[in-house]
């Protein structure tokens, strides 16, 4: 008995065996994957950051002029107020929206989209 354990481990036709023979090379290229995909994450993770400052500061501006002002939800006019009030913020937003592939028309939506929810926040 104690001999036929040991040749099952050592048995290169076993099931592990041939799954470990199989799995290496699989293991292998997503190790060599992850390495060089690693320089790759920072950057990924700096332009995460700056989307979210950058929305927070167009976010901050859009609230802050919203509640001291007579804009009202769905208004077409008070959107593009609101936009021109936040020149500088809309900007930025856009030209992080655009980086992140979207094409203009779509941004220009998001950033309304954005308008119309601190509109919603603020009982406009």
């Amino acid at each position: 008995m104690e001999g036929q354990g040991r040749r099952s481990r050592m048995n290169p036709q076993s099931k592990s065996s041939l799954r470990r023979r199989k799995l290496a090379p699989v293991l292998a290229a997503g190790s060599v994957a992850l390495n060089a995909l690693a320089p790759i994450a920072p950057a990924k993770s700096q332009a995460s950051n700056e989307t979210i400052r950058v929305e927070d500061s167009y976010r901050e501006c859009l609230y802050s002029k919203a509640k001291n002002a007579g804009y009202a939800k769905g208004a077409r006019d008070s959107d593009f107020a609101l936009i021109g009030e936040c020149r500088n913020q809309w900007v930025a937003y856009m030209d992080v929206c655009i980086r992140l592939g979207f094409d203009n028309g779509t941004c220009v939506l998001k950033s309304r989209l954005l308008i119309h929810a601190i509109l919603e926040v603020v009982g406009k």
